[in-house]
């Protein structure tokens, strides 16, 4: 739902590394860890690395949404990648995220 806005450019998505979880299941283990407010519009493999590009609708829940996936790394040794953050004009915010093969990631 691009409504207002020009869409994304996103690349598209490396194939699935051997061992990884296809990009809809990734996205059902994300979903939970988004705080209000944030949501995904695209997912992509970039390597070993998953790219997950979203919106929200204030930078807090941004914070929050990364505290919520760092959690869920940290026990790996990983750490989430906070690539790029900007407003959007509309009091928006869209953001881009880097997650390293994790237990998010593999299956």
């Amino acid at each position: 739902d691009h409504t207002g806005s020009a869409p994304a450019l996103v690349p598209p998505s490396d194939p699935v590394p051997p061992g990884f979880a296809g990009l809809a299941a990734v996205e059902s283990r994300l979903q939970p860890l988004l705080a209000p407010g944030c949501r995904l519009a695209a997912l992509r493999y970039s390597g070993e690395a998953l790219i997950v590009a979203g919106d929200a609708d204030d930078m807090p829940c941004v914070s929050n949404t990364l505290r919520a996936i760092d959690g869920v790394l940290s026990p790996s040794g990983s750490r989430v990648e906070l690539m790029q953050i900007a407003a959007d004009g509309a009091g928006r915010y869209r953001y881009e995220i880097r997650l390293p093969p994790s237990p998010l990631t593999r299956t």
